[in-house]
């Protein structure tokens, strides 16, 4: 690996032309996001702050159809128990809870949930669950009772956890509408107020902020926009040049929506909408910025100190109209002290021969799954990101076969094309650790091997394909993200 890097850089010295295309990909302009969240709550999703019924404020938490994003307000804790904990202590046995709301919920339903629970035990004495629908766009008070089958566990009660979700959490919003929440609180049969949520009336709230590169968008602003409390920025002033680099770290969450903690990898990718960045942005297969070149590799710096199997992840996909038609992967297991020079070539849709009109980079500190990362202590950092075309009189090598596999990185279905020797052949898939995971016999009297293969079934990870055909070998690496 460390050869083929400085090689690179010693050929695009003398025959590269690089194109600054790559939006801020020096990474010399940044911003901070301001968000607000009330205090005592976890929020996750499009959650915002909004006027009160009368005064003050309320929480609105809405709902998104295209991208199946519900948004959630919640005091619970999180471990590895199948059942809410407590979140605030608790010592009363109100009668009912009312709650004050404004739908716009269109045909979906949202769901507030509560409980009351004893410290050590793991079921809670009484759990609860009520619907909130509705369309009117009117403010409402909704008073539910709270039934003691048997009041005598109540007493033993001392912490309670409290939940609101916009929409179904396993089946998701089947519109974009939104719910108001203005003020929580448990009565006592003669209608004096029980001892209250923490902040359930949603007064106090608090904000946050995090700094992260123009026209890009890393884990702790997603994390940030889902309402996590993350106010970590990306940016390092230990720059390859100019005044500051990116920095990409794992992040450890408390996910109420899974109950499980969440390993993240640090991830940075290119927007759609520098201005509005939402979850849906993640997505490496759905374009983000314009190009109008054909290019031959993709080249950057890279600084990493990488432990537990941890990696840093250059990729970028290239797009005609929504379709992949290019793509390149970066994925280095070594540390580097000092930045280093790194220039991946360029996979090129056989079938497609023009030029594309859009692209979208995603970088990451990740482990070998590409779904989390395996030391807290892992960073990665990149600077000077770019695009090369190599000189039109440079011949570059080819390898014994004129092949293609694509889109590659996919999903797990994927297409072979290519001009072989005629004669049998023999296709195998192995895995990372050198276990065979697909293989196929076949024979090519006409020289051409075109096949479509679904491993779809596959774990994320790198794969080799091998071809064999009349004693000459191919060899290519696969990677599976889903």
């Amino acid at each position: 690996m460390l050869q083929k890097l400085l090689l690179n850089t010693v050929l695009c010295s003398t025959f590269c032309v690089s194109a600054q295309i790559i939006p801020n990909n020096n990474f010399e302009n940044w911003k901070s996001t301001s968000e607000i969240s009330p205090e005592n709550w976890k929020t996750f999703g499009a959650v915002q702050k909004v006027a009160g019924k009368s005064s003050g404020f309320s929480i609105k938490l809405s709902n998104n159809s295209s991208t199946g994003q519900l948004s959630v307000m919640a005091q619970m804790r999180i471990d590895s128990s199948i059942f809410y904990k407590p979140a605030f202590s608790y010592a009363a046995n109100p009668d009912s809870v009312t709650i004050v709301y404004r739908p716009l919920l269109g045909t979906d339903t949202a769901y507030f949930k509560f409980g009351f629970t004893t410290t050590g035990e793991e079921i809670p004495v009484l759990a609860l669950e009520f619907a909130l629908g509705g369309n009117s766009g009117q403010w409402t008070s909704a008073t539910f009772p709270i039934p003691y089958t048997n009041p005598t566990p109540l007493l033993s009660a001392d912490s309670g956890y409290a939940i609101i979700s916009s929409a179904d959490e396993v089946f998701g919003p089947f519109g974009s509408g939104s719910i108001e929440i203005d003020q929580i609180s448990f009565k006592y049969t003669n209608n004096n107020p029980a001892p209250d949520i923490p902040n359930g009336a949603l007064e106090n709230w608090h904000s946050y902020a995090v700094e992260h590169p123009d026209a890009w968008a890393t884990t702790p602003l997603f994390l940030q926009k889902q309402g996590f409390q993350i106010n970590e920025s990306s940016k390092t002033t230990d720059a390859y040049s100019g005044s500051s680099g990116i920095v990409l770290r794992g992040i450890t969450i408390d996910n109420p929506l899974t109950q499980s903690i969440d390993s993240l990898p640090g991830q940075a990718i290119t927007l759609r909408d520098p201005q509005n960045p939402i979850m849906s942005d993640l997505d490496i297969f759905s374009p983000t910025f314009a190009v109008s070149a054909r290019y031959s590799s993709l080249r950057g710096y890279v600084k990493s100190d990488l432990k537990g199997g941890d990696r840093a992840v250059a990729w970028v996909n290239f797009f005609s109209g929504d379709s992949v038609v290019g793509s390149a992967i970066f994925s280095d297991p070594n540390n580097h002290s000092n930045y280093i020079s790194f220039s991946e070539d360029i996979t090129w849709d056989s079938t497609f021969s023009g030029i594309p009109d859009s692209a979208t980079v995603l970088l990451m500190l990740t482990d070998s799954m590409y779904f989390g990362f395996s030391d807290a202590q892992s960073f990665a950092q990149f600077d000077n990101l770019s695009f090369e075309n190599w000189n039109s009189s440079v011949k570059k090598v080819s390898t014994a076969y004129k092949t293609a596999v694509f889109p590659n990185p996919s999903n797990g279905t994927i297409g072979f094309r290519g001009q072989v020797p005629s004669g049998n052949y023999t296709l195998t898939i192995t895995s990372s650790n050198g276990a065979e995971v697909y293989t196929e016999c076949g024979e090519t009297p006409n020289g051409k091997l075109i096949r479509s293969l679904n491993l779809s079934h596959l774990q994320n990870g790198i794969y080799t394909l091998t071809l064999i055909s009349n004693q000459e070998k191919f060899n290519q690496k696969l990677i599976i993200i889903k």
